[in-house]
């Protein structure tokens, strides 16, 4: 399931991103083909490295609950912070943050959900604030605006896992026969030799090729 990687690609191939693809129509697959180099470049910038690494140190070690916690906290945090500075300071975009980390643990629709509560803790934060219009109609307007937006951003970030998820299974499994390539195979070979040494227990290496058995 896609929804338990948590690590960026190093290396990105165009052509199999494009055969992941192919049950897409062909304006689909060069839109998500896009927005992937795009992403991937900007990935790129050593800050935003550090950021994404530090990110994912933290979170690979929490379960579910915990992420949801983690969010729930967020959104709390936050609709504390625009209650107590008041109306005139925005922080609407930093909801972003919350909806964009449960969009990417727990699906679509979970992040549709976080896009709605973030929208109403927001509204409600700056209404208790003293925030006042000279028409209600335009306080539906500014949240009906945040709601598109914020939903945009649920796509955005869980048509990205997807790609992320295409591409990095593609980079691990040979795309003939499915199975695990070298670089993959090496990789978990490391991690089990590792494994080994560091509770000091043995290793069997079992593997086959072609109608030999070693």
């Amino acid at each position: 399931d896609h929804r338990d990687l948590h690590s960026f690609p190093t290396r990105r191939s165009s052509d199999l991103f494009v055969l992941s693809w192919a049950d897409d129509t062909a304006q689909d697959k060069a839109k998500v083909l896009y927005f992937a180099r795009r992403f991937g470049s900007f990935c790129r910038d050593t800050s935003m490295n550090t950021a994404i690494a530090v990110a994912e140190r933290f979170f690979s070690r929490l379960n579910q609950r915990q992420v949801l916690a983690v969010v729930v906290l967020m959104l709390t945090t936050l609709g504390l912070l625009d209650y107590l500075t008041g109306f005139e300071a925005s922080f609407s975009f930093f909801y972003l943050l919350p909806v964009a980390l449960g969009t990417w643990y727990f699906g679509l629709r979970a992040g549709r959900f976080l896009v709605l509560v973030s929208v109403a803790v927001w509204v409600f934060s700056n209404w208790l604030a003293g925030e006042a219009f000279s028409s209600e109609a335009i306080r539906l307007w500014n949240a009906f605006l945040r709601l598109l937006f914020f939903s945009l951003i649920v796509q955005v970030v869980e048509r990205y896992q997807q790609a992320l998820f295409a591409m990095t299974r593609l980079s691990r499994t040979d795309a003939l026969t499915g199975v695990y390539n070298s670089r993959e195979f090496f990789r978990l070979a490391e991690q089990e030799l590792l494994h080994a040494q560091r509770y000091r227990r043995p290793v069997t290496l079992a593997y086959k090729i072609g109608r030999a058995h070693v």
